[in-house]
């Protein structure tokens, strides 16, 4: 779904999903002002608002006496941002950009605030990516993010279908009433939010409706990414400790000391273009007949020699967080709990079948499995491994693992996982 015509059509009525949107900017901008004056000292600081939409983060700190910069992906949020600061006799620059490409030279300022759910519109590990490592440039060394989202780890427990109404009463008795709707993805990470509202129109109302599509990302997993950033003192800020409405990121980008900077920006490309494939776990089409393998203790023929695998056709790329998956088929004796769903795509198998590359995900739940001799990489999600008279392990994005043939695993799956693997049969 389109952000940018969300964020556009909601331009002119943003305002009226709050009880008092004048209270709100007041006291965000004073939430937000405690944090960076925590973290960087007495102001005025000068700082970006990536996500600015009509100002509600922007005019708060502007009032303050911070030198607030906006940019939002809709040009009518931002256009409304600087008109609403002039008519209260703020300065507040704006401009429409994409938070992934801002139009801002290296270190211009000393703290991005990405508010209100803004990040979660990034619906791939490459663009989160890539707007986190914008905010990297263009903090000076020491400067600090603050990020806000829902805390979508309750969330992804609770799913909720939808978010209760929401009633503004203006000076004149009129009432608008504001509530969602949530759509989940088979994927169980992403979702739809249908936004309606009921605006009054003398003894009737005129309803609007705006879509968009958010994926839900995790405190630990949004911390992970900053921190893949190059980013560093990654640290969530609860509600009740902040008085801000959604838990806060702060992060900070290493200072001129720091040895961090150096490492970032290879570390992006890696995480930005591998492999994100099949869960972390060793099957091929999650079926007990790819694990024909006998117990470890029950002696093996000695194996004749195998034709050396098919070459690749050719040598190739994909961007594996925007592959589509094709369903495969989950034996039913595997699930212990949950209802995971399995998705995979084969890229390259040797013509005997004993040699397999490929992605593959699942989604929550806890599975059952022998495993094949397998090598693979998780670039997202997390899962806890226990195997059958040996330990236990606990993966997630950046963890290497090998699985040796014929182990018993029982697999605990927090987080949707991909993982880009090569298994030996």
């Amino acid at each position: 779904m389109d952000t940018r015509g969300f964020y556009d059509g909601l331009a002119d009525r943003y305002d009226l999903i709050y009880a008092d949107w004048d209270a709100s900017v007041t006291r965000q901008g004073r939430a937000l002002d405690a944090l960076l004056t925590a973290a960087l000292g007495p102001g005025p600081h000068t700082v970006l608002d990536n996500a600015c939409g009509i100002g509600t983060q922007s005019l708060g700190l502007s009032a303050l006496g911070h030198k607030v910069t906006g940019t939002d992906l809709s040009p009518l949020s931002a256009a409304r941002a600087a008109r609403e600061a002039a008519r209260r006799g703020l300065a507040l620059p704006v401009a429409a950009a994409d938070m992934r490409a801002l139009p801002f030279a290296d270190a211009s300022f000393d703290a991005v605030v990405c508010a209100d759910n803004a990040l979660p519109h990034l619906l791939t590990a490459r663009d989160v990516c890539a707007a986190l490592a914008e905010t990297l440039r263009v903090l000076r060394p020491g400067g600090l993010l603050l990020l806000s989202t829902r805390p979508y780890g309750d969330l992804l427990r609770a799913r909720p279908q939808s978010e209760a109404p929401h009633v503004r009463t203006d000076p004149d008795g009129r009432r608008t009433i504001t509530f969602q709707l949530w759509h989940w993805h088979a994927d169980g990470e992403r979702y739809d939010l249908e936004l309606f509202q009921l605006l009054p129109a003398g003894d009737t109302w005129t309803p609007r409706t705006s879509r968009a599509t958010y994926w839900a990302l995790t405190q630990e997993r949004t911390a992970e990414f900053a921190r893949e950033a190059g980013l560093r003192d990654t640290v969530w800020h609860a509600p009740a400790d902040t008085g801000f409405h959604q838990p806060v990121l702060t992060a900070r980008r290493p200072g001129p000391t720091g040895q961090d900077d150096a490492w970032a920006g290879p570390l992006l490309d890696a995480v930005a273009t591998a492999p994100r494939g099949r869960a972390a776990l060793g099957w091929r089409a999650m079926s007990t007949s790819d694990h024909s393998a006998a117990p470890a203790s029950a002696p093996a023929p000695a194996p004749a020699p195998a034709p050396a695998p098919a070459p690749a056709p050719a040598s190739f790329a994909v961007d594996v967080a925007d592959v589509e998956l094709e369903p495969e088929d989950l034996d039913p004796a595997q699930i212990v709990s949950g209802d995971p769903v399995v998705t995979g795509k084969v890229l390259w198998e040797s013509a005997d079948g004993k040699q397999v590359r490929g992605i593959w995900q699942i989604t929550p739940g806890v599975v059952t499995d022998v495993e094949a001799n397998e090598l693979f990489v998780v670039v997202a999600g997390r899962a806890t491994v226990e195997v059958e008279g040996g330990g236990t392990l606990e993966v997630g994005p950046g963890s290497a693992c090998v699985l040796r043939e014929g182990d018993k695993t029982v697999w605990t799956v927090h987080e949707t996982l991909r993982k880009a693997y090569h298994i030996s049969y």
